[in-house]
């Protein structure tokens, strides 16, 4: 089918103004299809994430506003300083800063700003397909980019991911087009874009890098191309440089080690079924069977030379990517996202080929082709929409503003909570740490941490803790230490169906223990 290939340049021909319209009517729907209920006070995909940066964002813009009561800065910035060592707060930065500019926190603003660069990027992945397929292709990728129902959910929410899959599908289209047309502001463009994915969240690696080596060994092996050693240099420099000073700096004098290389290597899970039906259940999860059939069969398929070697490549960091973060890749279905568009493009190339071996013409392709995108986003869209809202929610806020007041936001406080406290922290305004939940206890089985009483962890972990908040009831009930704990040592002071709190007996002074 390549000579229905499209190229980005040159004047658009009829089909390209029927596919740039049918694309711009996927924009519109799947902007839409998100922004429903954006507003709400409560989000259901993984919350943890969503208000870890909402917590980030929340002290920035305390801290940037002189009339925040002192108590209320407290505990702000008490929650940002537990958060663990990661990515730059990029997306923190554009909420604080739309905060300030509105004169209130508002948690719609980077919902949205995470939904628009969604759909930012889902014109790369349409570009994408256009170069190394066709018109057709392009349009069902980025269908599929926009409206797979995991894609839906999970890029309306306060997290980097959105951004760092956008910049990894604008920098794989920058590769290829300097690939096309090899010069110096291509180069850059393509490593800037490249670092940009990097800089954002280092998991990019796992595609930019496998892509890069693909263009940059598939530009050496044409005699007349002199350069490449100087130009890998000059895009490996400009990739990493950013990337590598930050995440460098973070590694070697801050927390980065620390808090972020326990639980993710754990090669012993590699010969569990614990590991391989949790990568089966988050390939299902992310993008359905189907998809993750068709896109094997369009990575051997590809009529593309390039795009064949690409999806690869990329499928090897994959699986070198589920190796290093072995715990978090069976049990984290975001930690696959930058991979959707990936899978989109491999899905093309397949019903590519079909179209080639039916031999339609042109006009035919791509009637059918706005059909399936049709589909595909009617499917997407229904199967989402039951995800979209939370019923519950204002009564779930109400429920946290109980437990902020019953509690006098109160700064050192033990949560048993399914997201360990985050939605908690975030509407009642109460910092603390988080007590592990059943689910918890059998990850420090699973990574071989010594086992530890109730009461050893308590004096060990959470020194002196004024209250105990539980909303994972399912955990209090599954651990009789602490409730015996808990029976001991704390007041119970409030119940709701939600929740329970208790308040901690004050320690004996150390003059009298000592006695």
């Amino acid at each position: 089918m390549s000579s229905r290939a499209a190229i980005l340049s040159g004047p658009w021909s009829g089909r390209d103004w029927v596919a740039g319209l049918t694309l711009a009517a996927l924009l519109v729907a799947g902007g839409a299809v998100r922004l429903q209920g954006v507003s709400e006070p409560i989000v259901a995909f993984h919350p943890l994430r969503h208000y870890r940066s909402a917590l980030i964002a929340r002290a920035c813009y305390y801290e940037a506003t002189p009339s925040t009561p002192a108590w209320a800065l407290a505990i702000a910035r008490a929650n940002r300083d537990i958060q663990q060592a990661g990515e730059p707060p990029v997306m923190e930065w554009m909420a604080c800063s739309a905060y300030r500019v509105l004169g209130r926190e508002e948690l719609a603003v980077p919902r949205t700003l995470a939904i628009l660069w969604w759909l930012v990027g889902s014109i790369a992945t349409y570009l994408l397909g256009r170069r190394t397929i066709s018109v057709e292709g392009g349009l069902l990728a980025a269908t599929l980019h926009l409206f797979l129902p995991y894609s839906i959910l999970a890029t309306r929410t306060f997290q980097p991911d959105p951004l760092m899959t956008t910049c990894t599908a604008w920098a794989l289209l920058a590769l290829v087009r300097w690939n096309d047309h090899p010069n110096r502001r291509r180069l850059v463009t393509a490593a800037l874009l490249a670092g940009a994915a990097l800089f954002v969240k280092p998991m990019s690696v796992f595609i930019v890098i496998p892509a890069m080596a693909v263009v940059v060994s598939r530009r050496a092996e044409l005699p007349s191309d002199r350069r490449s050693s100087g130009d890998v240099l000059a895009m490996l420099s400009l990739s990493l440089a950013p990337s590598c000073l930050f995440y460098g700096s973070s590694l070697v004098f801050g927390r980065l080690a620390q808090d972020q290389l326990g639980t993710r290597f754990v090669p012993s899970l590699l010969v569990t079924p614990f590991f391989w039906m949790g990568i089966a259940r988050q390939l299902r999860t992310v993008l359905g069977w189907v998809t993750v059939a068709l896109a094997a069969v369009g990575t051997v398929v590809a009529s593309d030379r390039l795009l064949r070697r690409l999806l690869v490549a990329i499928w090897i960091g994959y699986a070198i990517f589920a190796v290093a973060f072995t715990y978090h890749t069976a049990t984290h279905d975001y930690y696959h996202l930058p991979f959707v568009p990936v899978a989109a493009l491999a899905v093309a190339a397949a019903v590519d080929r079909l179209w080639s071996a039916l031999r339609l013409r042109a006009t035919t392709s791509l009637a059918v082709t706005c059909a399936i995108c049709a589909l595909v986003a009617w499917q997407g869209e229904a199967a989402a929409a039951p995800r979209l809202h939370r019923p519950d929610a204002s009564a779930l806020v109400a429920d946290y503003q109980r437990i902020g007041e019953v509690t006098h936001h109160d700064g050192q406080i033990v949560f048993l909570d399914l997201e360990y406290g985050y939605p908690l922290m975030y509407h009642a305004e109460v910092a603390g740490d988080a007590w592990p939940g059943s689910d918890d206890l059998e990850a420090e089985r699973l990574d071989g941490r010594p086992i530890r009483s109730a009461s050893e962890r308590l004096d060990t972990d959470y020194p002196r803790p004024r209250y105990f908040v539980v909303t994972d009831l399912s955990s209090l009930n599954a651990q009789a230490e602490l409730q015996a704990l808990l029976a001991a040592k704390a007041t119970l002071v409030d119940v709701t169906a939600f929740h329970r709190v208790y308040r901690m007996s004050e320690p004996a002074p150390d003059s009298e223990r000592d006695r």
